[in-house]
């Protein structure tokens, strides 16, 4: 059986006009291990797919959940089977969980991780009929067209901005099985900040390309209404509160406020931009 994960591994997948691919050579690879009822079972789920499964996919690795107007690191992507809720679980886990706002303008709540659970009747209805070693070769089958969305995608799509390697894991029963690597020409590894910043009122980073006009702070989260030190107790009206508080929340939580924790860089990603801590009376 290791034969065939192998053998499925090297199978060139590609596409045609718009997208367009069949899975012929897929299908005819796993349904050589099966028997008379399996190969229906089989063929009953890659006709599915086609018809089905693969909008699916493609809808949500090409503005779903990997939305990217604007570019952003990737740690990776994940596709989980879920045997006991019958779905399989995608993620997209980016290395920060400070998203940029033009990717994130129809979901402000998304954090460093994004998710969609698929139903497996829309994707491989007999999946939970067939041996681990099936269900293994079926996860790269979806690894491999993800895996060409992305790579295919960042030069054809138009929100599709990746410009980082990561790889794809594919889990069954909470083990990674397999890694596929995506690999973008002439990507960045790590993220540099770009040219002078100025400070952050709230954090006292420097992470701003302006002052006043709105920028929201990687390292603190807060949104830049060109209040400052000298008028630390006004309200601020885009960030719901004054900059004093913005500031002890920071000291507190690491975040102009706790809810936004989940939002701020973590502490290697803060060590790229400058610091010069004011006080405070």
């Amino acid at each position: 059986m290791k034969k065939l994960i192998n053998e499925i591994e090297r199978i060139e997948f590609k596409t045609g006009e718009n997208f367009s691919y069949d899975l012929e050579k897929e299908f005819d690879l796993i349904s050589s291990d099966l028997n008379q009822e399996e190969q229906t079972f089989l063929k009953e789920d890659f006709d599915q797919f086609l018809l089905k499964g693969k909008f699916l996919v493609l809808n949500t690795f090409a503005g779903g959940i990997l939305f990217l107007k604007e570019p952003e690191q990737i740690e990776k992507i994940k596709i989980a089977s879920l045997h006991e809720h019958k779905k399989i679980k995608a993620s997209v886990v980016f290395v920060s969980g400070s998203r940029r706002p033009e990717n994130i303008k129809s979901k402000p709540e998304a954090g460093k991780t994004e998710s969609i659970d698929w139903d497996l009747r829309l994707i491989f209805p007999n999946f939970h009929r067939y041996t681990n070693t099936i269900k293994h070769a079926l996860l790269i089958v979806i690894g491999k067209i993800v895996k060409r969305i992305c790579e295919y995608g960042r030069t054809n799509f138009a929100y599709l901005k990746i410009e980082n390697d990561f790889n794809i894991e594919l889990i069954l029963d909470d083990q990674i099985k397999s890694k596929l690597r995506v690999k973008i020409e002439n990507s960045r590894e790590v993220a540099e900040p770009i040219g002078d910043k100025l400070q952050c009122p709230c954090c006292d980073y420097f992470t701003l390309e302006k002052r006043g006009e709105y920028d929201i702070c990687h390292v603190c989260f807060w949104e830049d209404d060109g209040v400052d030190i000298d008028n630390i107790d006004i309200h601020s009206g885009p960030n719901h509160l004054t900059l004093r508080q913005g500031r002890q929340n920071f000291l507190k939580f690491g975040a102009c406020d706790s809810s936004m924790v989940k939002n701020v860089l973590g502490e290697s990603d803060k060590k790229k931009f400058k610091l010069e801590k004011r006080t405070i009376e």
